[in-house]
């Protein structure tokens, strides 16, 4: 929060309805301290970019809130912490019509309990934003940590600095101990933004491994002018976090324009000679290629979603959900970490296919779900069940994007012919181990299990990818003596998903899209591999047909094809959802 932010607000004309109820509701309380618009902008940009969570520490009036809210995708949970008791009652009544936004009458360490967030925003008066070492956890003192409160790749938002023309950054004459601990952090790529001659917010993005990040931010000294610096850039430039540039970037384009003089974000020093530019790509293409092979394909994670479409009174309900696997023969950290999500204990795992990528892989796919299989589970299958991977250039999704052509399906709706020169796998043994198992085929038909005490009803479809889908064999939405309906599919073409929103399907689980597999930064996915567009090619959106609105999720699954072992800003992953009653 800033001094004078809300009286701020006065002088913007184009406010989101949300933020002008609450700067309104600030100011009639005479609370002067909310976020400025400038940070609120920053804030609405950032929203847009998270998939399933959002945090925030001092709601105040919810002004912040309020900017992050009309930011964020549709589905995405927002969890705000709030000491004040009144305040915070003031802006649950604000967002009581927003079942999306949760507001806490809490410190903000009630925040390690919804975590992890893609995006967490440490506001305030100086809460979890470090200091003085604290004494014990959830003092004043205590800075909060990135490690347990984001996504790898999530996003940390620290406000209300004064832009600084020293090095290190002073506060009272002294060396700023709080700035300094977020730019200096070993989990983080952070870089302090400018937003007003008067106003920066230090930007911070959760490494993958959380730790061995190099400390370009480590210069104990530095005077503007001078080439003398310890620990930093040899030729006397300003040190920089190698994030600086990319999230400028994001920002342009989301329409913030952030004011640059008051320190050298951009500042690059002197021009480089000419030549030196082909070979920074290159070292840089390699670093990415080393990166997303050798680390991020196997950097397991867990999505967890909130999605409330169950009956009121009915307690939640936790499904598992897992897809595009392509287990190979001797992948042995995925086969460990698919046996560790047993733990979680679900309610109800559903498997939305591509189990293989190997047609010796069999095997080995049976032993890694065999500990899920131990609770009740539904499965449909994909194409890399059926058929084995080939050799293919990548660029064909490239091409797609042209021609409109994915898999077996044309951009006028109809069919092309047939898979050729593929490699048939004996799909009927991984499909008989799971039905020993008790799970659900849900190949072009439906199917009920008692779940938590409620009849849950299933409708499923074979891979529309190549137009293996029989929609009409199941037609005709859920059953009414059904106490909730869930759709499943592997791959999430829009006629499937037209379809089932239609019919009043509540859910529709999918995979396939691999989330993108290899993505931009701050961007995102360049690619689906279907029809779908790249906004929700993966995590929790919705789908409306015909007057109604399912909720779509995703999954951007946990493998990938053996012959392109690669994820690029998209790790691999399974979901928790949470179903919950409708609000």
């Amino acid at each position: 929060m800033s001094p004078n932010g809300t009286d701020a607000h006065r002088t913007e004309s184009d406010l989101p309805p949300l933020v002008a109820q609450a700067v309104t509701a600030a100011r009639e309380a005479g609370f002067a301290n909310s976020c400025r618009p400038e940070q609120g902008r920053l804030l609405r940009a950032l929203a847009g970019g998270a998939h399933a969570r959002i945090g925030e520490t001092g709601t105040g009036f919810g002004v912040g809130l309020a900017w992050l809210a009309t930011g964020a995708r549709e589905g995405v949970r927002l969890v705000s912490a709030e000491r004040d008791e009144a305040r915070a009652a003031a802006a649950g009544r604000l967002f009581a019509g927003h079942p999306a936004v949760r507001v806490l009458h809490a410190d903000w360490t009630e925040l390690y309990r919804h975590a992890p967030y893609d995006l967490l925003v440490l506001d305030g008066g100086g809460q979890a934003k470090g200091g003085p070492p604290a004494l014990l956890p959830g003092d004043p003192g205590e800075a909060a940590d990135p490690v347990r409160l984001l996504t790898p790749g999530g996003v940390l938002v620290i406000d209300d600095f004064t832009p600084s023309a020293d090095w290190p950054p002073l506060h009272r004459g002294e060396p700023d101990r709080a700035r300094l601990h977020w730019l200096r952090h070993p989990a983080l790529r952070a870089v302090e933004l400018p937003l007003a001659s008067d106003l920066s917010v230090i930007l911070g993005v959760r490494t993958p491994l959380g730790t061995d990040v190099p400390d370009r931010l480590s210069a104990p000294s530095w005077r503007p002018g001078s080439t003398e610096v310890r620990g930093g850039d040899p030729q006397g430039r300003r040190p920089r976090s190698a994030g600086a540039d990319s999230l400028r970037i994001r920002l342009l384009r989301a329409g913030h324009r952030p004011f640059t003089r008051a320190f050298g974000v951009c500042d690059d020093g002197p021009m480089r000679p000419l030549y030196s530019v082909p070979l920074g790509i290159a070292a840089t293409g390699a670093a990415c290629l080393v990166y997303s092979a050798g680390y991020e394909v196997r950097s397991f994670r867990l999505r967890r979603v909130d999605v409330p479409i169950l009956p009121k009174g009915a307690r939640p309900i936790r499904v598992l959900q897992v897809s595009d696997i392509h287990m190979v023969a001797g992948q042995r950290k995925k086969h460990r970490w698919l046996q560790s999500l047993a733990a979680l204990r679900p309610d109800l795992v559903v498997n939305t296919g591509d189990n293989l990528s190997d047609p010796d892989g069999i095997p080995y796919a049976l032993d890694a779900l065999g500990p899920l299989m131990e609770f009740p589970g539904a499965y449909v299958f994909g194409s890399n069940d059926y058929y084995g991977p080939a050799k293919k250039n990548p660029a064909r999704y490239l091409k797609a994007l042209r021609t409109g052509v994915h898999g077996l399906n044309n951009p006028d709706g109809t069919g092309r012919r047939g898979i050729t020169g593929a490699c048939h796998i004996e799909w009927e043994q991984l499909r008989d181990g799971f039905d020993a198992a008790g799970w659900l085929n849900l190949t072009n038909t439906r199917g009920r299990l008692k779940v938590a005490g409620l009849d849950i009803e299933f409708t499923g479809l074979d891979d529309p990818h190549i137009r293996r889908d029989r929609y009409a064999e199941v037609a005709g939405g859920p059953s009414a003596d059904a106490d909730l309906s869930l759709a499943v599919v592997h791959a999430p073409y829009l006629r499937v998903l037209d379809a089932f929103a239609a019919d009043r399907y509540p859910l529709i689980l999918a995979g396939h899209t691999h989330g993108g597999q290899l993505c931009i930064p701050f961007y995102g996915a360049l690619v689906t591999n279907c029809d779908l567009d790249t906004d929700r090619v993966k995590g929790l959106s919705s789908h409306q047909a015909d007057g109604h609105r399912s909720y779509l999720h995703v999954s951007a699954g946990c493998g990938t094809n053996r012959y392109t072992p690669i994820r690029f800003a998209c790790p691999p992953e399974a979901t928790l959802l949470t179903l919950t009653p409708k609000p």
